[in-house]
């Protein structure tokens, strides 16, 4: 487990800008945009989101990202990293890819 010794909102940012720099590694020729203040998109569709949240001293954070597959019955457009044609990452490589980039945004410690 990462603990976070960080704010809710400076979380967020580190986190934002750390994800959207992976994801357009895996789909360069996407035009991947922030929609403040957690869902990641490609041309309106949805791509990937994140969730915040304050427990005692540590901010837990979710990731949750379309790398295969996207659901198709939604009432909002979303996408996939191979739906864009992007390489399809496990998602061990998008953590470890996530959290190194964390460090360069932010002070990260181990648990």
């Amino acid at each position: 487990m990462i603990q976070w010794a960080a704010s809710r909102a400076h979380g967020s940012i580190g986190v934002c800008a750390a994800l959207v720099d992976v994801l357009r590694c895996y789909a360069p020729a996407a035009a991947i945009t922030l929609k403040w203040p957690n869902d990641v998109l490609v041309e309106g569709a949805k791509l990937a989101g994140i969730l915040l949240e304050r427990v005692d001293d540590a901010v837990v954070i979710g990731v949750g990202v379309n790398l295969a597959n996207h659901p198709e019955t939604v009432d909002r457009p979303v996408t996939s990293l191979a739906a864009l044609g992007g390489g399809v990452p496990s998602p061990l490589d998008v953590v470890s890819a996530l959290a190194r980039l964390m460090s360069a945004h932010t002070t990260l410690a181990p648990d």
